[in-house]
């Protein structure tokens, strides 16, 4: 997930500012569906293979690396799905600009998640 987080941070949310207003629309229903089929299942199996790890090999670094996974699910389903349906209605500078940022937090915390994974299976 960190690579498509990182596609989405630098590539594709800047684009949504480029986009013409006409189109926008158009291209963000096809981008949220295609989105869904692949961030969906992966996110789904991440939180699956995370909630087994915790169980399998519960320590300090799992809990932590998997409290970094709620807060990835908190933010994307709360702060940043919402701003997408406002954004599939009325698409506004404001609104991209703030899936950057918020998006960029998400990011930030994948990463961190992946630190710890690998901490584990490094010692």
């Amino acid at each position: 997930m960190i690579g498509v987080s990182l596609i989405t941070q630098f590539v594709t949310y800047p684009s949504f500012i480029e986009i013409d207003t006409s189109r926008f629309r158009s291209f963000h229903k096809k981008y949220s569906n295609t989105m869904f089929f692949i961030a969906g299942p992966t996110m789904i199996m991440e939180a699956i293979a995370s909630f087994f790890l915790l169980i399998d090999s519960f320590n300090y670094t799992t809990l932590v690396s998997f409290f970094f996974l709620i807060l990835v699910w908190i933010l994307t389903f709360f702060k940043i799905v919402p701003i997408h349906n406002k954004i599939s209605i009325n698409p506004n500078i404001k609104l991209f600009e703030r899936l950057i940022k918020l998006n960029l937090i998400r990011t930030i915390f994948w990463i961190l998640k992946f630190l710890l994974l690998l901490l584990i299976f490094l010692f």
